[in-house]
């Protein structure tokens, strides 16, 4: 009796350390997945940064091509041609960047870092950035973006950096709801006035460059 007694008992601390191990590891998995998104959160916010600086940089030493009235961006040429006038061509920074332009090499110069960064890469649709890359936009007048004013299409003042995450990949969620959660201190917004959020449709962080009408 003794020893079954024993048997039985052994075998209850066996089922209670294998309940242990069991909670452990599910804290730990827990535990790594909000790691990784914390992680993947800072390196966003990290590149959207350095593409800000970079493009503050590039405003600098490019404000000969930036009209002083109209903020339309004018590279590779100091001013409005006439073609382009009668072509009606958008003189904003995401065409000037696209990547069979010479403009995004200009602008790719300025951005220091070790990682490669996908900045106005090929993209089918809006906002001129690939999945889970960048792009430079302006948002004021509503072009590739449909965040701006259509009823003022000649406004070009606003620039963001846009983030494009790929809403496809399960683990990307939590992420997303980091980079809301960080949303009012990192200055991160869904649309051109209201903060980031995870649900946001279609789901795009942005962050200011620059208000050329504030400076």
């Amino acid at each position: 009796m003794k020893t079954k007694s024993r048997n039985a008992f052994t075998m209850i601390e066996l089922l209670i350390v294998i309940a242990i191990i069991v909670i452990l590891a599910g804290g730990l998995m827990i535990y790594g997945e909000e790691t990784m998104a914390s992680a993947k959160a800072n390196n966003v916010i990290s590149n959207m940064k350095i593409i800000k600086t970079a493009a503050l940089e590039w405003i600098a030493d490019y404000s000969d091509y930036i009209e002083p009235y109209t903020y339309v961006v004018t590279y590779p040429l100091p001013y409005i041609t006439a073609k382009d006038l009668r072509n009606k061509i958008e003189k904003n920074i995401q065409n000037v960047m696209r990547s069979d332009k010479n403009g995004r090499a200009t602008m790719m110069k300025y951005i220091q870092t070790s990682e490669n960064i996908s900045v106005n890469g090929i993209a089918q649709d809006k906002p001129y950035a690939q999945t889970d890359g960048y792009a430079i936009v302006d948002i004021s007048g509503g072009y590739g973006t449909g965040l701006g004013d259509p009823y003022n299409p000649l406004q070009y003042e606003k620039w963001y950096v846009v983030y494009r995450p790929d809403t496809n990949n399960k683990n990307v969620k939590k992420m997303l709801q980091k980079l809301e959660g960080r949303a009012r201190t990192e200055g991160l917004y869904k649309n051109a006035t209201e903060y980031y959020t995870a649900n946001a449709s279609p789901n795009y962080v942005y962050m200011e460059i620059i208000d050329f009408k504030k400076r």
